[in-house]
Formats: structure tokens, C-alpha cells, sequence
């Protein structure tokens, strides 16, 4: 089941660009953007078009959905699925949850090596067995609160990144759980 995610409405694509929806996808159709890759409508959206750079990529991804060219949270990597929480606990006591293998083990249940780590805004790990990538980033919120973002990439279809959304919402729950109870994290 593929799920559409919220594009920004006629208003906005209007106001900033000077066309609707519709216009972008007759343009496009009109130039066999059907049978383009994504940098290639991008940079036809920018350069002949005048669209900003942010605005050529978000006209691209949706054409390539309305098109059935792309998922949603399908990227040129896979699919990937975003989560997020704000926690009751500073960023310093959650970078150390995540960073130490056993104890991250500990609340997570699942093996994964860190490739990456930076104390002052988070990590990058390897999640083994599932075969995709993981960012956990960091964004304190105060002395006691961090909102954490956990970011899955090169998944392999939308039954995985429902899955593993699914898997980080009560993941991110048990370490809320725990932050909330005053206990330390993990031990």
C-alpha cells in the first residue's frame, strides 16, 4: 500500500513559481520529463523555468509521484522513513545511550555499529541484518529535553518504511519511558 504524503497545495506552488500543479505537469509532460531521471527535470525546472533550487526539487518529486515515476519516500537510495521525539532528557545522556553498544543494545534489542559519531549533533550507524543506513540526530531543547530524529535510508520498498516506522515510534517510547521515570538511560 502506498501511502501520499501532503504536497504543498496550488496556493504555494503558484505564488512562488507562477504556475499551478497542473501547468507544472503539462510543462514537463510536454518536455518527456516521463522518461528523464530526477536531475535532469531538476535542473530543466531551474534552468529554463526559473524555479529556486528548492522549489525545482519539490515540482520534480512531485511529478515523479503524480507520474507514478516515485513512491512516496521513495529517494534514488531506496525508500526512507523519518521519525521523530522530543524527550525528557538532555542530549549529552542520549548521545551516550546511543553511542555505547550495550547499552543501546539494551533498549533497542537490535545490533547495530556506529560509523560515525559527533557528541554535538549525533550519530550515523549500520543497521545490519536490515540492510539500510541510520542517522540519529540530536537537538537539545533546554538543559533536560532533546528532540532526537532517527532516520532509516536505502530501504527496500513501503512495507519496510511502515514497518520501521512502526519500529523507531516504540523504540523512541521505551526511551522516553525510561528518560521520564529519572532513571538512567539504558542502565
Amino acid at each position: 500500500m502506498t501511502t501520499r504524503s501532503a504536497r504543498k497545495s496550488d496556493e504555494a506552488v503558484f505564488a512562488a513559481t507562477g504556475k499551478r500543479w497542473s501547468e507544472w505537469y503539462a510543462i514537463l509532460d510536454g518536455e518527456g520529463a516521463a522518461g528523464m531521471k530526477h536531475p535532469q527535470i531538476a535542473r530543466l525546472v531551474q534552468e529554463r523555468y526559473g524555479a529556486s533550487g528548492w522549489w525545482a526539487q519539490s515540482i520534480t518529486v512531485e511529478y515523479e509521484r503524480e507520474r507514478g515515476l516515485r513512491d512516496v519516500h521513495q529517494t534514488p537510495r531506496g525508500y526512507e522513513v523519518s521519525v521523530s521525539k522530543t524527550l525528557s532528557a538532555s542530549a549529552e545522556s542520549l548521545f551516550a545511550v546511543w553511542a555505547d553498544d550495550g547499552r543501546r543494545h539494551e533498549w533497542l534489542g537490535a545490533a547495530m555499529r556506529v560509523r560515525k559519531a559527533n557528541p554535538s549533533s549525533g550519530l550515523r550507524l549500520d543497521t545490519g541484518s536490515v540492510g539500510s543506513d541510520l542517522s540519529v540526530s540530536l537537538y537539545p531543547k533546554g538543559d533536560a529535553r532533546c528532540q532526537v530524529v532517527v532516520q532509516q535510508i536505502k530501504l527496500p520498498d513501503q512495507a519496510a518504511v511502515e514497518s520501521r516506522r512502526a519500529f523507531w515510534k516504540d523504540a523512541l517510547e521505551r526511551l522516553e519511558g525510561m528518560a521520564s521515570r529519572r532513571e538512567p538511560v539504558g542502565g
